[in-house]
């Protein structure tokens, strides 16, 4: 594919006498009455001349960033630049390869490095229809981390409206959900050791007469029995087809390996296009510009800060912070750009 057939979106200018109501952060206007030009914060225009160059500086990073996303995503040939480092996850390594994943301890999942990593676990491929009256029928399973029970997937076969997790034989009720279009959204913490059940409620189900081993992923969680009417039966597998569970968040960290930089820059800012974080979860930076013998700690993404020491060796860690399964981080790229 040639650049030719890469389309990227155009950047114009408002050129009128009065204040444009697109107030789109960055959109640019040059006003007819004083033959000057304004850049937008996203509420408000301000003169070039005033205007916080973060702003500016954001938008010349994320832009990058995007610009290789698409050069990734066209199997393109990427360029480089003498002031702006960067990659994108588009696997473990990054799309430029800039990724120490012997250093690294976050997650990677299919586009993104996170502090959690889910997993979905499925069960069988041909279940067998079942007309036999009665209740509780599912899977036994050991938790083999400790993780947080997030979506059960239940076989089309199956009728019953809702979804229960047990102790392991069944006897005492962790937690109900109601199955809405064959999905049951839980949230239960696993602990690591410790064998449960989940079964539907329901007259028919999705059944086999047969182990689901051989298709079970084994990471988070194991398959170990099946459940029939309520009681533990070797060999079955009914109702539940795959199983989704999320490691509970630790802190983890995306460091880069070492990038040779041209000498004399003074300044640098890091972006990055796609950072999310839920509950208590954070994501901030330590930088180093001397091949990792100091570091500036705790910088965070769109803040134009000083280098302190300069060098020509740049390493990035990307910190993904938080405890516990509903505390998360994730980011989808890194970029630094200097100046």
């Amino acid at each position: 594919m040639a650049i030719t057939d890469v389309t990227v979106p155009v950047k114009y200018v408002k050129i009128q006498a009065t204040t444009p109501t697109d107030l789109t952060e960055g959109r640019l206007w040059y006003n007819t009455t004083n033959n000057k030009t304004y850049v937008s914060d996203g509420s408000s225009y301000s003169l070039v001349a005033d205007v916080d160059l973060d702003v500016l500086y954001k938008l010349v990073g994320t832009n990058g960033l995007n610009i290789l996303d698409i050069i990734a995503q066209s199997t393109l040939t990427a360029g480089t630049n003498a002031n702006f480092e960067r990659d994108i996850y588009s696997d473990a390594t990054g799309y430029l390869n800039t990724i120490d994943t012997g250093n690294s301890t976050a997650g990677f999942n299919t586009n993104l490095y996170e502090n959690s990593t889910s997993r979905q676990e499925g069960l069988w491929n041909q279940p067998v229809t079942s007309s036999v009256s009665d209740n509780l029928d599912g899977i036994q399973f050991l938790a083999n981390k400790n993780v947080n029970l997030s979506t059960v997937n239940v076989d089309n076969d199956c009728n019953g409206t809702e979804c229960y997790l047990y102790n392991s034989d069944c006897s005492s009720l962790l937690q109900t959900r109601t199955i809405t279009s064959y999905i049951a959204t839980f949230d239960y913490d696993l602990a690591s050791g410790t064998t449960y059940c989940l079964v539907c409620n329901g007259n028919n189900r999705g059944y086999a007469n047969t182990s689901p081993n051989a298709t079970w992923v084994d990471i988070h969680i194991t398959y170990t029995n099946g459940v029939y009417g309520g009681g533990i039966r070797n060999n079955v597998n009914a109702n539940i087809l795959n199983v989704t569970t999320a490691e509970a968040g630790a802190d983890g960290i995306v460091q880069t390996n070492a990038q040779t930089i041209t000498s004399g820059y003074t300044n640098f800012i890091i972006v990055s296009s796609d950072e999310v974080t839920a509950g208590t979860g954070t994501i901030d930076y330590d930088i180093s510009f001397n091949g990792g013998t100091n570091y500036q700690t705790g910088v965070s993404s769109f803040v134009s800060t000083g280098i302190v020491n300069v060098g020509t060796s740049l390493i990035l860690k990307q910190n993904l912070t938080g405890t516990g399964s509903s505390n998360t981080a994730s980011a989808k790229d890194w970029g630094v750009l200097l100046w």
